[in-house]
């Protein structure tokens, strides 16, 4: 395959297909100290086409309010040629402390090349201090 400047990268990310996210639900230990938890990391299963060292981004969010959002981190990840991709570090924990001003939904956007799935992975009720459905 030739490869032309400033189009290596596209077509590289083009051989990788994401064809699934798997997460665990939340959980309390998941949650940050201030609110009950251990801050304990999610763990995404990312399921894809067998390609070694495509690059994957992986960014957790919470949306809260009608348009507030707060950043998580966002990892960067070489996909495995196994066809299975674990990711399980570098993010900040889930931590509202609204007292029920503002509710959380926390995500995750997984993005190769510019395909990215989103994953809801769990909601936060702050004035109750409980994750819910």
């Amino acid at each position: 395959m030739r490869h032309f400047a400033g189009h290596r990268a596209e077509a590289h990310n083009s051989k990788l297909d994401l064809t699934g996210v798997s997460i665990a639900p939340m959980k309390t230990a998941n949650l940050c100290s201030k609110i009950g938890g251990k801050g304990v990391q999610p763990e995404l299963v990312l399921k894809h086409s067998v390609v070694a060292g495509t690059k994957i981004k992986v960014r957790m969010y919470d949306v809260h309010g009608k348009r507030d959002v707060t950043e998580h981190n966002t990892v960067r990840v070489k996909s495995s040629g196994s066809g299975q991709t674990v990711v399980n570090s570098g993010f900040r924990p889930p931590c509202n402390t609204t007292g029920g001003r503002k509710n959380s939904s926390y995500r995750f956007d997984v993005s190769v090349g510019d395909k990215t799935t989103t994953v809801i992975w769990g909601n936060y009720d702050s004035g109750k201090k409980k994750i819910v459905p």
